[in-house]
């Protein structure tokens, strides 16, 4: 295997976080791949969406995934299920 197949991109991170993007090229690549996957996608700042791919606002009932940023994740939790997405959210 290549260097190029290894992923040579020198990122920071510690056990059990997320890799995030380092600069504009990552996220360009990042996002590319969270818009292309079946699965509904939302990133939170603390609690609120800040993006959200297509599939997610399908899932949710939206048609522009726009209309996302800014709400409140609660919005689309039931309240039984509430207190344990709280809790295991990381914010």
């Amino acid at each position: 295997m290549n260097d190029r197949n290894r992923g040579t991109s020198k990122r920071k991170t510690t056990e059990g976080s997320p890799v995030e993007p380092t600069d504009a090229g990552d996220w360009r690549r990042y996002r590319a791949m969270i818009e292309a996957l079946p699965h509904g996608i939302c990133l939170l700042e603390a609690g609120t969406i800040v993006y959200a791919n297509d599939a997610f606002a399908t899932i949710v009932g939206v048609s522009d995934r726009d209309d996302l940023e800014g709400v409140d994740y609660e919005r689309f939790v039931p309240s039984e299920y509430g207190p344990v997405v709280a809790d295991r959210l990381d914010y």
